[in-house]
């Protein structure tokens, strides 16, 4: 950094040493967050595709997407109760009229 041309902190630690070190130690990778937000914010794709299909619907109405729902998305991202998933979805869709 050119503006930091002779920059030493109080200690005696060169402030571009200390930069170029923070760069090379931050991760280059976000860290991972809900499953559903993945899908939603990241396009990524955590569950199987009808599962999703109904997770994008139901997150066009207004308190669509449950608490109970939220929490049982961690489950069916480890591949784990995915039929009593899918039910539990397609009843929510059907309530909501999606």
């Amino acid at each position: 950094l050119p503006f930091l041309s002779s920059f030493t902190c109080s200690s005696g630690i060169d402030v571009r040493e200390w930069v170029a070190e923070c760069h090379r130690t931050v991760p280059t990778q976000r860290s991972k967050e809900h499953p559903i937000r993945e899908l939603l914010l990241h396009g990524q794709h955590p569950f199987p595709p009808d599962m999703e299909s109904m997770l994008l619907r139901l997150n066009l109405k207004p308190n669509g997407i449950t608490a109970e729902i939220a929490m049982d998305a961690y489950d069916w991202e480890r591949g784990e109760q995915l039929e009593r998933g899918r039910k539990k979805l397609k009843a929510l869709c059907a309530a909501q009229g999606v």
